[in-house]
């Protein structure tokens, strides 16, 4: 894991992501690359001299104190202020960068409902090829020793997602408990392909769970996910999710909104 791509705003929250990026860099060898995107509201008519001036100064002026906090990590970094629309300055430095991972601050207990960024925020869980970390406000990494990743029995284009999530998992010596939800109107019993997983994720501990569906594949992931005492949840965003039953666009939003857990989004290759 070579580089690191971290947008904020300078919230509290947006700070932890940060904190937690510095310790995942730190574990992983990687370098950071931090910046902060203004953009005028889509409802402001007039785009003011002024008004700008005064978002570029605020944005460099926040800049500073994030380049002082990653300068204090010992870490190789770099930070920049940027006009424009937040989520597409995510997608164009990650592909500049070549980034491997895009850690964000969400927004309390609760999720993803604003990633704090700017509006339209889920949706940049599908925005990069990259892994993306959602940290709410009480994310921790200080021992991550269980992963969840839902999987969805489809392992076609799985390879790549699972080559990110093994070295997460070997970043943190991480445990991986690999689930599968029954729908609840299939009557016939699902294997999970664990030859299939002991492959790509050969020497992590895993472990294997098909698991009835009580009340939405959404609660039922969570529910398992804090019966294992879960430190991470992780679940593939495919890229033609609304063909893929539980795992389109929206369920992958959906159990992100409502995860307590910092909650990883990995990605077909």
């Amino acid at each position: 894991m070579k580089t690191i791509l971290v947008p904020t705003d300078f919230s509290d929250n947006a700070l932890r992501a940060l904190e937690v990026a510095i310790e995942i860099a730190k574990k992983a060898g990687s370098s950071i690359v931090a910046f902060n995107a203004y953009d005028i509201p889509y409802s402001q008519n007039v785009m003011t001299t002024s008004l700008l001036e005064i978002m570029k100064e605020n944005s460099e002026t926040g800049m500073k104190d994030i380049y002082a906090r990653l300068e204090a990590s010992g870490l190789a970094f770099r930070v920049e202020s940027r006009l424009g629309n937040p989520i597409r300055a995510v997608k164009e430095l990650a592909k500049k960068e070549n980034a491997d991972l895009v850690v964000l601050g969400t927004k309390g207990a609760s999720g993803i409902e604003e990633i704090l960024i700017g509006s339209n925020a889920a949706s940049i869980l599908h925005a990069v090829d990259c892994p993306v970390l959602a940290i709410p406000a009480n994310g921790t990494i200080d021992d991550w020793k269980t992963i969840v990743y839902a999987c969805d029995l489809n392992n076609n284009g799985e390879q790549a997602a699972l080559s990110q999530l093994k070295s997460i998992a070997k970043t943190f010596g991480s445990t991986i408990a690999v689930v599968h939800v029954q729908d609840k109107d299939d009557k016939e019993l699902h294997v999970i392909n664990r030859y299939h997983y002991e492959k790509y994720l050969d020497g992590i501990e895993l472990s294997f769970h098909v698991l009835e569906d009580v009340g939405g594949v959404e609660k039922t992931i969570l529910k398992f996910a804090q019966e294992q005492n879960a430190d991470l949840l992780a679940l593939l965003a495919r890229r033609y999710g609304f063909l893929q039953g539980m795992f389109h666009k929206s369920m992958t939003s959906q159990i992100a909104y409502h995860s307590r857990l910092p909650f990883l989004t990995l990605h077909e290759g």
